[in-house]
């Protein structure tokens, strides 16, 4: 499921640095360093999206059953 959620396309670095609590790399860190760390943005943006919608389900499955 999180491999199905779509990026927003107006991320920056204030916004990733928010998501994940880490100071997104200064421009003199390698290629390498930038990779991960935006990785590590994406997956957290990923699962947290994923975790709202199984949430979402439950509580829609919850709502169908209480009604007659």
């Amino acid at each position: 499921m999180a491999m199905s959620v779509r990026l927003p396309d107006d991320y920056s670095a204030k916004w990733g640095e928010a998501l994940i609590g880490e100071q997104a790399p200064n421009s003199v860190e390698p290629a390498s360093v930038h990779i991960d760390w935006w990785m590590r943005v994406e997956a957290a943006y990923r699962y947290r999206m994923a975790d709202a919608m199984l949430r979402a389900r439950t509580q829609d499955a919850s709502h169908e059953q209480e009604q007659p």
